[in-house]
């Protein structure tokens, strides 16, 4: 209660449904304890929070930030152990971790999308097509990687969804049938 007007988006562990983090236009990262109601943890992050999730096994947060960076946090601790300074040029506003390696879909407001490598820290490929713009509302877009994390598909301010090879980089299809 109280925490921050603005808290764009929450991410759960996969094995343990009674922690998730929040992340805030308050520059912290906040660990809750779902069963007893109350914040476990503050991070101090030094800028926007726009995304934040945990690895499936609990271990680590990732973060997105309004400078275009990625985090990487050990849950138990606290402590930032990596982090990609100026991964996108502009606002990374959406990360969301694969269910196979762990490789990281990040997208920022600089029109790209890019997998990371989590083990390694780096980026491993950055998708974009000439065509690909998100909308306005930037905080409302979610990129999805497939279970196997071989494809990731993105809708963009066209009303299409963009999909491309994770591997090669490459735009595979669009997907019309929404307006924009």
């Amino acid at each position: 209660r109280g925490y921050c007007l603005q808290t764009p988006r929450v991410g759960y562990s996969g094995r343990d449904n009674t922690r998730c983090v929040s992340g805030g236009a308050d520059r912290t990262i906040k660990v809750w304890d779902l069963s007893r109601g109350y914040c476990l943890q503050t991070l101090m992050c030094g800028s926007t929070c726009f995304d934040v999730c945990m690895t499936f096994d609990g271990a680590a947060i990732v973060s997105g930030h309004f400078d275009g960076s990625l985090r990487l946090w050990d849950f138990r601790t606290g402590a930032m152990e990596r982090d990609i300074k100026g991964l996108h040029a502009s606002q990374l506003v959406s990360v969301q971790i694969g269910q196979m390696t762990g490789a990281v879909l990040t997208c920022g407001k600089d029109h790209l999308l890019k997998v990371v490598d989590l083990r390694a820290m780096e980026a491993r490929g950055t998708l974009s097509s000439p065509p690909f713009r998100l909308h306005a509302g930037h905080q409302k877009i979610r990129p999805s990687l497939t279970p196997d994390e071989s494809l990731a598909a993105c809708g963009a301010a066209d009303g299409q969804v963009y999909v491309w090879d994770t591997n090669t980089s490459k735009e595979q299809g669009l997907l019309q049938g929404h307006k924009a």
